[in-house]
């Protein structure tokens, strides 16, 4: 059995922090597959998903992510006029 989304994202931050970039990035895609662009932590798990790809030398994944947490952050982000 998995652990659950929270502790995912702790595990990929964690492993993130000690450029444990593989596990990272196992930790942090298993969190985004369970959780919706609403769940918190989603956009900050997105973000270190970037940073863990790069740290693996994988840019690609990397670039395909950073439109996406665009888009997320837009939605939760309301312009002040």
């Amino acid at each position: 059995m998995s652990p659950p989304p929270e502790e995912l994202l702790k595990i990929g931050s964690t492993a993130l922090k000690q450029c444990n970039y593989h596990q990272a990035i196992q930790a942090l895609e298993a969190f985004c597959q369970r959780a919706s662009p609403d769940t918190p932590g989603y956009t900050q798990a997105q973000m270190w998903l970037v940073r863990a790809y790069k740290g693996n030398g994988n840019s690609a994944p990397a670039i395909a992510l950073c439109p996406i947490s665009v888009m997320v952050n837009s939605k939760s982000i309301s312009p002040s006029i």
